[in-house]
């Protein structure tokens, strides 16, 4: 079995500060392990984006997400810090990260929160300011350290000053973290990974996030370019028999 939860904030600073990497990569994954051994990545990454609050009505949990459009364009830039939740970190992840959501949000009062770098991170937030405005004004102001889990809190403040010895803008004062934002990802499901053909039924091909292996966009497109080119060559296979 293989289950896994991610808890995320959110990251949003001037388009300059991070065009370094989105002009190479549009959606850059840029991986750090934290000294406490968690695994924290870069996710959704928004150009010229914003951010977005999004309501997980089950959950009753009011998040943010990031959000690009094609005809529409800010000045800033935003992407999700993922610290991969497992059950060897807690004996139930979905929980774990459930319960924190719902205290960041309980803090504000059913808003999700929002805090300057400054705030969170007082002795490594080094840059000049950028002139930072947040784009969701339907956030709360508060204090990120107030509510997230003392491993979590440490987590996302050295992926943050890692990304920073790449990218120093990214350490203005006043670049916006956001939270909560959550992501579940389900069993894996068996597949042939030649193939993406499902291990249990013949003729099912299973791809993209839903299979539980990708988790971006490119990696998810990739997974049914491969599933589509067997297809097709089973089809002339079978077809020249």
């Amino acid at each position: 079995m293989w289950i896994t939860t991610r808890e995320t904030p959110g990251l949003e600073t001037s388009a300059a500060a991070l065009d370094p990497l989105i002009g190479q990569f549009y959606d850059f994954k840029a991986h750090h392990t934290s000294p406490g051994g968690i695994d924290v990545r870069s996710f959704c990454v928004n150009g010229h984006g914003y951010i977005v609050n999004e309501f997980h009505r089950p959950l009753n949990i009011r998040g943010v997400n990031g959000h690009s459009f094609l005809h529409r364009r800010s000045d800033l830039s935003n992407l999700a810090i993922l610290a991969t939740v497992t059950e060897a970190f807690t004996p139930d992840p979905k929980a774990y990260v459930r319960d924190t959501a719902r205290a960041i949000t309980a803090a504000t009062g059913g808003y999700p929160v929002r805090q300057v770098l400054a705030g969170f991170l007082p002795d490594g937030a080094t840059g000049q300011p950028l002139g930072v405005a947040a784009s969701n004004p339907k956030t709360r102001a508060g204090d990120l350290r107030e509510v997230l889990p003392p491993p979590l809190a440490e987590a996302f403040a050295s992926y943050i000053t890692a990304l920073g010895a790449a990218l120093p803008p990214v350490l203005a004062p006043d670049t916006v973290l956001y939270a909560p934002e959550i992501k579940y990802y389900n069993y894996r499901v068996p597949v042939d990974p030649a193939t993406w053909q499902s291990r249990d039924i013949a003729g099912l091909y299973v791809v993209g996030n839903a299979a539980g292996y990708t988790a971006s966009l490119s990696a998810a497109a990739l997974s049914g370019l491969i599933a589509g080119q067997a297809i097709t060559d089973r089809a002339t296979a079978l077809s020249q028999r």
